[in-house]
């Protein structure tokens, strides 16, 4: 009888992007699970991703799944619920900033979002608490982030804090803000006292050193994704096909500088002006969003700006990063995989990334784009540029920060790991 996996995610599909090469090479039966109101949310029905956890008959659940009553009001609230919706307080304050219909409208559209997830909490019946102890999983994979509110992480704590399987703790990008912080997550701080491992995505980074995790329980496996070119798409002959990948935005006209690296109205605004004058007859132009984006909020600015002809990818880029000509991104952690594709990255050089992000060696690796515009620049002319000798380079550059793993060993590896770990404080007990 094959052995059983778990992937938990809290928020999106990030942590399925790094363990993708591996679950391709996996010989464990994977079931994942969403703690979301719909595990349509995180995978969307139609998506490139849901055919593919379909043909490794990868199970997708979600709370709704452990109910012993299928409840009609349950499955209808949760179709309606918007997960990515911006928060009353932000859309509020907006107002106040730059009224418009629109904002206004939103607004009394968040707080109806509001009612619907308290209504759901309430009728949330959760009836199987065992669903994760009966299952027997060898391991349960599961990123550093807080769920996206608090009502998922009591139900998370419930079950979790008297499981005694093998935890990884898996990155959900190849690099994080800084070498290590301080502050535990709710999410850490649940399962940080039992049997885990914590996968490190590079060479920079040392969680160690906040003295909470420990050093031989953290592993460097780099970032497979940048490795993993199994997926083979055939290009459009007749138009160049430009990948625009996007940041995470906010309603609001300007951010605190203690937020979260966000782009605000202006910013984004300036960014998405560049593509206005790219001819559509000679570009195929397709719009990877950040995760966290509320789709009709960004259709919105994007007719706005008289761009509604660009086609919203929310697919991994994996998938099909091989089948763009080049990609032209606000700062995300997403660019460095054309990179290591060897495709030309145009970087939008936001003046707001040095103000957020002040780990030189990680904006390192932002120097290695084909190249950099700012808001007044001509985003048609470097797209137009020659590359080809200034890509091989680039990834060579940028290879340096991550090691190199085969993903068909990744079990092997982590099971050697865990023995060892184990009889060492088993011998320091």
């Amino acid at each position: 009888m094959k052995k059983r996996i778990c992937i938990v995610l809290a928020k999106n599909t990030a942590e399925i992007d790094y363990l993708l090469p591996i679950i391709n090479y996996c010989n464990y039966k994977i079931d994942i699970f969403t703690f979301n109101y719909s595990k349509n949310n995180i995978v969307k029905k139609n998506s490139l991703l849901n055919n593919y956890l379909k043909k490794k008959k990868i199970k997708v659940y979600d709370l709704k799944d452990l109910q012993h009553k299928n409840s009609f009001l349950l499955n209808f609230l949760a179709n309606k619920i918007e997960d990515n919706s911006f928060s009353i307080k932000h859309n509020f304050y907006s107002l106040f900033e730059k009224f418009s219909i629109f904002l206004l409208l939103l607004f009394f559209k968040n707080l109806i979002n509001r009612i619907y997830k308290e209504i759901f909490h309430l009728l949330l019946n959760y009836k199987d608490k065992k669903f994760f102890i009966k299952n027997k999983y060898e391991y349960i994979l599961i990123g550093h982030r807080n769920f996206i509110n608090q009502f998922f992480y009591k139900v998370f704590k419930e079950n979790f804090k008297k499981l005694n399987n093998k935890i990884i703790f898996v990155p959900h990008g190849p690099h994080y803000a800084k070498k290590y912080n301080n502050n535990l997550t709710d999410t850490e701080k649940t399962l940080i006292n039992k049997n885990y491992l914590n996968l490190i995505p590079n060479n920079l980074e040392k969680p160690w050193l906040n003295k909470i995790y420990k050093e031989n329980r953290c592993l460097n496996y780099g970032y497979p994704l940048f490795y993993f070119k199994k997926f083979k798409f055939s290009k459009k002959k007749n138009k160049l096909k430009l990948l625009v990948i996007g940041r995470r935005f906010d309603l609001k006209q300007k951010i605190d500088i203690d937020v979260q690296f966000t782009s605000n109205q202006e910013s984004f605004e300036y960014f998405i002006n560049h593509l206005k004058k790219l001819d559509k007859k000679k570009y195929d132009i397709f719009f990877k969003p950040h995760p966290s984006t509320n789709i009709k909020i960004l259709n919105y600015i994007l007719k706005k700006f008289d761009l509604n002809h660009l086609k919203i990818m929310q697919d991994p880029i994996i998938f099909n990063i091989k089948s763009f000509d080049c990609v032209y991104s606000f700062h995300s952690t997403a660019l460095l995989l054309p990179i290591f594709h060897e495709i030309p990255v145009i970087y939008y050089n936001s003046p707001m990334v040095k103000k957020h992000i002040k780990w030189k060696q990680v904006l390192e690796m932002y120097n290695y784009v084909a190249a950099k515009i700012n808001k007044d620049d001509d985003l048609n002319y470097s797209i137009s540029l020659k590359y080809k000798k200034k890509l091989l380079s680039n990834r060579l550059k940028i290879s340096k920060f991550f090691i190199k793993k085969n993903p068909r060993n990744f079990f092997k590896e982590v099971d050697k790991y865990f023995k060892i770990v184990n009889n060492y404080f088993k011998i320091n007990d």
